[in-house]
């Protein structure tokens, strides 16, 4: 499955859903990759098609974030893999539609640099500081993720389990999280006004939810999973 292939309308603006995750409170195996590919076995093309296990991709990074009270601003990755990359999001406010329990779409704006130029990074920071947002802490995650089609729309999203590890309180936390992204839509596929994919986006979410809950993934069971609006850079405050 290939990213050239699809057609992105909402260039720039980001459309996800957060789940998290609870655990049985004995964790046996915390791979998130193998949660994925486990989560993956649960379902037919007749509701996904899902790319190939090869293409799964399993990804650690160190996050940190910059931010003024409610307002998230830069967040700066440290990846073996793929260096430092600068990211900007600027929160467009969650959108309210599916039932109450459900109005958890985060949209937001996203810029990304991966250029890894050091001057870049300097600027960001200079730039982060001087709209009055102030470093807030890290987080390292440990990030698998695979991307499927919604079988019934022609769309394109992102599944990743996220575990992330980080300090609050002198307290080493650690907190497990789903995430479904938007990616954009087959190129044969009429285009769907935003309302109409946000609501198939809704459905997508409840398939995988109803789905997960109280199933044995990884040896673990996963007790509780919920809707939830809660950023990365919330862990921290």
């Amino acid at each position: 499955m290939g990213l050239g292939q699809i057609e992105n309308k909402y260039l720039g603006i980001e459309y996800e859903i957060k789940l998290n995750i609870d655990m049985s409170k004995k964790i046996h195996v915390d791979n998130p990759l193998e949660y994925i590919d486990q989560t993956v076995s649960l379902f037919t093309q007749e509701d996904f098609v899902f790319a190939n296990k090869q293409n799964s991709l399993l990804r650690q990074s160190t996050n940190y974030f910059y931010g003024n009270g409610e307002k998230e601003g830069l967040v700066l990755m440290e990846s073996p893999s793929l260096g430092t990359q600068i990211k900007i999001k600027k929160d467009l406010g969650i959108v309210c539609i599916g039932a109450p329990e459900e109005k958890f779409i985060q949209k937001r704006k996203e810029y990304i640099d991966r250029s890894g130029i050091q001057e870049h990074i300097f600027l960001a920071i200079d730039k982060s500081y001087s709209e009055g947002e102030r470093y807030v802490g890290s987080i390292f995650r440990n990030r698998g993720r695979r991307d499927f089609i919604s079988a019934k729309k022609g769309i394109l999203y992102e599944i990743s389990f996220d575990i992330c590890i980080f300090e609050k309180e002198k307290k080493k936390q650690i907190k497990r999280q789903m995430e479904i992204e938007y990616l954009g839509n087959l190129p044969k596929i009429p285009k769907l006004a935003e309302e109409e994919m946000l609501n198939e986006m809704i459905r997508v979410v409840r398939i995988i939810k109803r789905r997960l809950e109280g199933r044995i993934i990884n040896k673990n069971l996963i007790s509780r999973i919920s809707f939830t609006n809660e950023r990365k850079y919330d862990f921290l405050r």
